[in-house]
């Protein structure tokens, strides 16, 4: 075996293997966006909309609530509740089309952690907005 047939064959080793990465990424990526996009399903029970409700019902205004929260509220209400949509679908193809382009220059692990990293922030901020008011609702149900 020569010299040349040993890089050639470590260079299709390499290939495959950033081929499965990127595969691994993209699929972290489509996973993350279809956990963001749950909190939109209508049988959510802790859903932006739903809570919107339970506020009204037990909070009378919204001028009771956290600033985080009426934020946040707006913002999945802006375009009758699409735009949250759009967005994360829409960040999801940029950073799959980044990475695609990208990935030939092992940059694309790069894109999909930040990428990743930015979708798990929204739902983690989106979900801390709506939970704040709830747990003051439910200390003020228990009197504490």
């Amino acid at each position: 075996m020569s010299l040349d047939q040993t890089v050639g064959e470590l260079r299709e080793e390499i290939s495959q293997l950033r081929r499965m990465m990127f595969i691994a990424a993209t699929a972290l990526l489509v996973g993350l966006m279809l956990w963001n996009l749950s909190m939109w399903n209508p049988g959510n029970l802790w859903g932006p909309m739903r809570a919107e409700r339970i506020f009204e019902d037990m909070l009378g205004s919204q001028d009771n609530l956290p600033d985080l929260t009426k934020m946040v509220l707006k913002y999945c209400r802006a375009a009758n509740g699409w735009l949250p949509i759009a967005m994360i679908v829409s960040f999801t193809a940029v950073a799959w089309s980044l990475m695609s382009i990208y990935k030939h220059k092992s940059m694309f692990m790069l894109i999909a952690i930040i990428a990743a990293f930015i979708l798990c922030a929204h739902r983690g901020l989106i979900a801390l907005a709506i939970e704040m008011p709830l747990m003051h609702i439910i200390q003020g149900i228990n009197g504490k």
